[in-house]
């Protein structure tokens, strides 16, 4: 949950492809390589951050729009 709403991990794609990669981490793990994406950097984020609040999300989406 700490790097689940973060913009750094947006990624769109069907919900197949979604499916796909829950059940295939080690794939997932590959396409985002592959993509050019911090995947390190995520990988600690996600281990070492605080979950994100969802209602500081919102509220940081409305400043931003």
């Amino acid at each position: 949950m700490a790097v689940r709403w973060d913009p750094v991990n947006a990624l769109c794609m069907c919900a197949a492809h979604h499916l796909y990669f829950t059940h295939h981490p080690l794939e997932w793990e590959q396409f985002i390589i592959d993509q050019n994406r911090p995947w390190d950097l995520l990988r600690h984020w996600s281990l070492t951050r605080p979950p994100m609040d969802p209602f500081d999300v919102i509220e940081s989406l409305r400043a931003a729009s």
